[in-house]
């Protein structure tokens, strides 16, 4: 408490006037008895002062706020966009469209930035430059130039003391984030705080060209089976923290093209190729473009598609890829139960969760996508309503879910701009099958056999220290089994009745083995021709196995008609 009123006080004007903004935004567009508890004497605000200010607010209207606040509130609402956990649909469809897109700074500011950074002038690194951007985001903004070496290029310059605002931005929400998480169920319900740092961390990535560049080159070496996906190159060499050039991608936005342009494309291939491309993304490398709507996506000149803006990149682990995988497999084949269970095991139960509910919504949910009713199924919009019915229950979801569905859901808009009769769900059933085909490959290998063998040798140098724990606990009396029967005789009924079983079928298996170890032997005393004793010992166990099945598949079961029983 004291760090905070000390921290406030360091810049009372500035730093108490941007902790109004925030709160007067919670109290717009959250419910009023969501913040009842709020102690906002804590960050010197009189709330009745503040509550007297607010009016119910609208999704559109959140939009036009987050937009108002500026380049860290612009990407808070791009981030939860992607989380149905937080927000309802109306509310993550309207931040969704948040569109990135500002005033331009001065050309004197580029200019400046530029020769800082590259350390030459401008003139001398780039033959030519354009003074007006092609684009102004929040973070930065684009400019064509060319290269003395003759290539065209892009360079994304960032924002004149950006990093700064953002800062600032992210430790005003820190502490807001802080108060919510101390004195509200949504708060704690949603660990609001590790929730912040993880977006923390993405978007101080983003501010990184130099990690911007890395990513570019990764997902061209991932996807570089993919001729009809083209993905821009940084140029080392004139490329900073704060300065990056590019290859030049000359094309049109996807979401721009008219209905002539898409009549002269193969786009059935395009859009194969791209769910292919961003399922491989997800479910084989665990590395992703996380912002793949259809503003971030080119139809080049050439007629492939261009990937850009990879600022800010997803990754899954190994597990989780195979969990996801899982789960659209299950999707696919109409196995409700299967894809519940994966969302249960990969989430995070919460005080008052319902398995048997979360089961049964899920249940109706696949069987609805199963039977849509034009035959289109949206892939990415039912993942997503699992992310709706695990929050409604009691669940808190995996993030990866989410980024999953959006993911999906991106890639059904575009192929709904592209080839509005397309269907994306047969794509991404037949592919997810081959990659599933890849990984069972993949276990065969050398390696992984290795690395199991490893395993098995590890337990095994386990396993008597773990018997000796054992035994150790019997020594002392303290070793205990727990039981839940609901019919111990019965339980010891059935136990002796598969051990008189297993005894009567040893039984009879020596007198088989020994039947035919005695046929070889010439003896005087024979029946049809056979070694008398092995015939008689063939039909005493003929006998004895007929009267067992007898006993195991009629007597048995008219004693315990409607119950199967161990056998």
């Amino acid at each position: 408490m004291a760090s905070t009123i000390s921290n406030i006080l360091s810049n009372p004007g500035k730093r108490l006037s941007r902790y109004r903004d925030i709160i007067r935004l919670l109290l717009k567009h959250g419910h009023t008895t969501l913040f009842q508890d709020l102690k906002f004497d804590e960050v010197g605000i009189n709330r009745s002062d503040l509550e007297k200010e607010t009016l119910a607010g609208d999704p559109e209207s959140l939009a036009e706020d987050l937009e108002a606040l500026g380049p860290t509130f612009i990407k808070l609402g791009q981030a939860l966009s992607m989380r149905p956990d937080i927000l309802p649909s109306a509310y993550q469809d309207a931040l969704a469209k948040l569109q990135d897109e500002i005033d331009p700074f001065p050309f004197e500011d580029v200019e400046r930035i530029i020769e800082q950074q590259l350390g030459v002038r401008l003139s001398k690194a780039f033959a030519e430059f354009d003074n007006t951007p092609i684009a102004a985001a929040s973070l930065g903004q684009v400019h064509k130039a060319r290269l003395r070496d003759g290539r065209e290029v892009v360079v994304k310059i960032q924002r004149p003391d950006i990093q700064e605002t953002i800062i600032a931005d992210l430790d005003d929400l820190k502490t807001i984030a802080g108060l919510l998480e101390r004195n509200t169920e949504f708060g704690k319900r949603i660990n609001l705080l590790a929730m912040l740092e993880q977006f923390r961390a993405a978007l101080l990535k983003e501010l990184d060209y130099h990690q911007e560049a890395h990513n570019l080159a990764t997902m061209s070496r991932l996807l570089e089976n993919y001729d009809d996906i083209v993905i821009p190159q940084a140029i080392s060499d004139f490329s900073t923290e704060r300065v990056l050039t590019m290859t030049y991608i000359k094309g049109e936005s996807i979401a721009a093209l008219s209905g002539f342009q898409r009549l002269e494309l193969d786009v059935d291939s395009l859009i194969t190729s791209l769910s292919k491309a961003y399922l491989d993304q997800i479910l084989v490398h665990g590395f992703i473009h996380a912002d793949p709507h259809p503003g971030n996506v080119l139809l080049t000149a050439d007629q492939r598609l261009g990937l850009l803006d990879l600022g800010m990149v997803a990754h899954i682990d190994p597990d989780m890829r195979t969990r996801l995988l899982k789960l659209l497999l299950a999707l696919g084949e109409n196995r409700g139960e299967t894809v519940a269970e994966v969302c249960l095991a990969i989430g995070k139960p919460l005080e008052g969760y319902d398995r048997d509910r979360v089961i049964k919504q899920t249940v109706e949910l696949v069987a609805n996508y199963q039977h849509a009713p034009d035959g289109k199924r949206e892939v990415g919009r039912t993942v997503l309503s699992l992310v709706r019915i695990a929050v409604d229950n009691h669940v808190q979801p995996a993030a990866e879910i989410s980024l999953l569905g959006k993911t999906l859901l991106y890639l059904d808009e575009i192929a709904n701009q592209l080839a509005p009769d397309f269907d994306p769900d047969a794509i991404v059933r037949k592919h997810c099958s081959k990659i599933l085909s890849r990984h069972l490959a993949g276990s065969l290998k050398p390696a992984r056999v290795m690395s199991s063998m490893l395993d098995a040798h590890l337990l095994a140098d386990e396993f008597p220290k773990q018997i000796n724990k054992i035994l150790h606990s019997l020594a002392e009396n303290k070793f205990k089994i727990e039981v839940d029967s609901f019919n111990e005789n019965l339980l010891m009924q059935n136990i002796e009745k598969v051990a008189n079983r297993i005894s009567a079928g040893l039984v009879l298996a020596a007198l088989i083995i020994g039947a035919a170890l005695l046929m070889p032997i010439e003896t005087e005393w024979k029946i049809y021709g056979y070694p008398a004793l092995a015939i008689i010992l063939f039909s005493v166990a003929a006998i004895g196995g007929f009267a067992l099945v007898v006993d195991v598949l009629i007597i048995n079961r008219h004693k315990n008609p409607g119950r199967s029983s161990l056998r």
